[in-house]
């Protein structure tokens, strides 16, 4: 409800027993402990499943809880309204109800109205100006329609849309032009003596005036240093992002690493399981060529040693003179081996020597096959060694 009367005080809020229209009184005028989800329970406007629904939702998109409930139509505007001044406790005002008195609603600008999602209303008896605001929570506001006004604040609380309507209001009262009276009212106005002036009235309305170009400025450098401000915060959430993405590749790099050097533990062990299996069996080879090696010594000496008792006995053979009156002397005369058997069986002793001499470079050959893979199975162990302590270094 709008009034435009000059003059008018306002409802005598504070000295009536029941609060004029459109005004309700906090049930806790200190203010309420715990959240505004319990505010809505404890006035009835929604069940609990409801507003626990809301809470989880604006979690998930991260606004604020009384948005949701606006927005999802569980709450009107002026419900969240009764809501938020329960829970700070201050009187709601409903300015559909309330009669808003349009002289005092222009001490501050409009700009300074839509700024600050306030407007002024009335004056309370002791002189307090009765300020509606959307958020009772904002210390600017109060701080600087104080100064702006000269005036003691007493807030109340009122939907935005609300306020808004008013505003728009100021804005036709402003414009609209104010029609002379007509009839005797005007004839008598004609006839009477012009009013006096009053110096001092116009002093401080244009001292009002200038500080409320002051303050209209202050506030215009404060936007600029929100606005400055609001730069800065997107500008460190976007260092905060990028610190988390380099935090996050960093440890995608890190995981990678040590997934691999995980990775190349495993194929160390493993190499040096198959490290002591070669060396298993180069144990088992050396073993076996030794074992090789002492039979074919063996084989080559007996052999040797019954050629030498051959060579002996046909040299005693040849040495001894045939006696044909000894007895038995035909007979050895007769067993005695030609030139040629001899000489047959010389090459055929040659032939053993070298077939002995063929195994005897072969197993030699073998040995030192078998010699550079150790050394190989050796330095292959120190490179696992190495590498065993470079990961403990890395560890």
């Amino acid at each position: 409800m709008i009034s435009d009367g000059v003059g008018t005080a306002g409802p005598d809020v504070a000295l009536m027993e029941t609060p004029p229209a459109g005004i309700t009184p906090p049930s806790h005028p200190g203010g309420r402990g715990g959240f505004l989800d319990e505010v809505v329970l404890d006035l009835g406007y929604a069940e609990k499943k409801t507003v626990d629904w809301a809470v989880e939702q604006s979690r998930i998109v991260e606004r604020p809880i009384g948005d949701v409930l606006v927005g999802g139509g569980i709450l009107t505007e002026g419900q969240l309204s009764r809501v938020i001044a329960e829970l700070h406790g201050l009187d709601h005002v409903d300015l559909g109800a309330f009669e808003v008195d349009l002289d005092v609603a222009r001490l501050i600008s409009r700009q300074a109205a839509r700024r600050y999602k306030a407007v002024p209303v009335a004056f309370a008896p002791d002189g307090a100006l009765m300020l509606a605001l959307a958020d009772p929570v904002d210390p600017l506001a109060v701080s600087d329609i104080a100064v702006m006004t000269r005036s003691e604040v007493r807030p109340m609380v009122a939907s935005a849309s609300e306020i808004d309507s008013v505003v728009e209001q100021l804005d036709d009262a402003v414009t609209r032009p104010v029609e002379p009276d007509v009839g005797a009212d005007a004839e008598s106005a004609a006839e009477a003596d012009p009013p006096a002036s009053e110096p001092h009235s116009e002093e401080l309305a244009a001292e009002r005036d200038a500080l409320r170009k002051v303050v209209e400025g202050l506030a215009e450098e404060l936007d600029a240093v929100r606005a400055e401000a609001d730069g800065r915060t997107e500008e460190l959430g976007t260092l905060r992002k990028a610190v988390v993405a380099r935090t996050a590749e960093r440890d995608a790099l890190l995981n990678g690493r040590r997934a691999e050097l995980q990775g190349e533990r495993a194929e160390i062990e493993r190499s040096r399981a198959g490290l002591q299996g070669e060396r298993a069996e180069v144990q088992r080879e050396r073993t076996e060529l030794e074992g090789r090696q002492a039979e074919i010594d063996r084989e080559r000496i007996e052999s040797l040693r019954a050629d030498l008792d051959q060579e002996r006995e046909e040299r005693d053979d040849e040495r001894t003179e045939v006696d044909p009156s000894t007895p038995g002397t035909a007979e050895r005369a007769t067993r005695a081996a030609t030139p040629e058997e001899r000489d047959a069986d010389r090459e055929e002793l040659g032939s053993l020597e070298l077939a002995l001499g063929a195994e005897l470079a072969r197993a030699l050959d073998d040995n030192e096959r078998l010699e550079r893979r150790i050394i190989t199975v050796l330095a292959s162990a120190a490179e696992i060694s190495a590498a065993r302590g470079k990961l403990a270094r890395l560890d």
